[in-house]
């Protein structure tokens, strides 16, 4: 996931990524033709990619209506290692 840096007055140690800059998270889920369908931001950028899935109302859509949220029934989400796999989620692994 993409971190946007930022600056902070208060509770700075939860909004330091791995790289030890403050940052804020964003999950993003786009379409084959690269226009974004989905964002959900805010978390700090301590949190980890999963914590902030589990939190996100595409979570709840994959899991209970999933034929409300895409455009299509047969669509699937790709992820990195940090998603869990279920029906509709497809994790990718690096060779």
């Amino acid at each position: 996931m993409p971190h946007c840096r930022t600056y902070l007055l208060s509770h700075q140690d939860e909004y330091l990524n791995r790289k030890m800059q403050h940052s804020v998270n964003l999950l993003g889920v786009c379409s084959a033709d690269k226009t974004f369908t989905y964002m959900f931001a805010g978390f700090p950028g301590s949190a980890h990619d999963a914590q902030i899935f589990q939190h996100s109302a595409l979570k709840t859509a994959v899991d209970q209506e999933l034929q409300n949220f895409f455009f299509f029934p047969n669509y699937d989400i790709f992820g990195d290692g940090a998603f869990p796999l279920s029906d509709h989620v497809v994790v990718y692994l690096f060779a």
